[in-house]
């Protein structure tokens, strides 16, 4: 006689995925990290730039400097001063020139002012007689930090005139002790201060033209 089989078919169980709010809670405190990027790639100006291609070129070697290099060399020599067809063209009364920071923003301020105070940046067309000083790469005339600008005579005439006019409306209000250490603006972004025994001239530009 056969024996029944008495057990029950398997069920399957489900299990159901558990979600505890730790997990929630983590995920809402998760703070992603933002990429490094190459901040001195990105924040690096041009000028800034052109000053690190020339820390980096390669220098030449003082140690190779002969005595011969440096016999015309001469500390009294004023590397500011006009050239020669610059300074006959002035006492002529021709041109007017001047020296001023050789940065765009300087060389756009001076171009860009009303006449009479408005000056030209020297080129080989402006002036043919210094085309043989002028720079292969820029076209215009350097020295130090300086570039060379000019203007014709009677705009630099009618405005020494106007400062000349003005002088004489602040010499009626006032002594010239009163005045000594006063400073007076020359054209916009050039400073002079003035006192009894002369004139100092601040600020980036070097003024060469004042006579009147």
């Amino acid at each position: 006689m056969g024996h029944k089989n008495n057990k029950k078919p398997a069920v399957a169980e489900t299990i159901k995925p558990v979600i505890t709010e730790t997990n929630n809670v983590q995920n809402e405190n998760k703070v992603e990290t933002p990429v490094k990027e190459d901040i001195a790639a990105k924040q690096i100006t041009h000028e800034e730039q052109a000053i690190l291609s020339r820390v980096n070129r390669p220098k030449k070697d003082w140690n190779t400097i002969s005595e011969e290099e440096m016999v015309d060399f001469n500390l009294g020599k004023n590397l500011l001063e006009l050239p020669p067809e610059a300074k006959k063209l002035q006492d002529n009364k021709e041109y007017a020139f001047s020296w001023v920071e050789r940065k765009p923003k300087r060389i756009d301020e001076v171009e860009n002012y009303p006449p009479p105070m408005t000056w030209w940046v020297v080129n080989r067309t402006l002036c043919p007689e210094l085309a043989y000083l002028c720079d292969p790469m820029t076209g215009g005339i350097h020295t130090l930090d300086q570039i060379l600008v000019m203007k014709p005579w009677k705009l630099h005439k009618r405005y020494q005139d106007v400062k000349l006019s003005d002088a004489i409306e602040k010499d009626r209000s006032g002594t010239l002790e009163g005045k000594h250490g006063q400073k007076e603006e020359l054209e916009p972004g050039v400073v002079r201060t003035e006192y009894v025994s002369g004139a100092k001239i601040d600020g980036g530009d070097v003024v060469m033209a004042t006579d009147t």
